[in-house]
């Protein structure tokens, strides 16, 4: 499944050593509760590391559900890439 194929690549990009992880949400429409605990575990183990995840173009329905589930602060959500970059540049060395 869908949720599985996010875990292992995450998994597999967290232990390559990367920690500052923006996702375009651009064709996201949906997401659910598997893909809401892979992003929240995936926080947690940036976090772990110094590191964090960003989220960008998130569309009005995916931002309804984080607004749903209380997790809208929680995850960190900009309009671009740029933006994101400069969130890294500023909040973590």
């Amino acid at each position: 499944n869908n949720s599985a194929e996010l875990n292992t690549m995450f998994d597999n990009l967290i232990k390559s050593g990367s920690s500052k992880v923006i996702v375009d949400f651009d064709k996201v429409e949906y997401i659910d509760s598997s893909g809401l605990s892979v992003f929240i575990a995936v926080k947690v183990k940036l976090k772990d590391q110094y590191g964090d995840l960003v989220f960008i173009n998130v569309s009005e329905s995916v931002n309804r559900i984080f607004e749903l589930t209380r997790l809208l602060d929680f995850f960190i959500i900009h309009k671009s890439k740029e933006a994101a970059e400069k969130h890294f540049k500023k909040n973590i060395s």
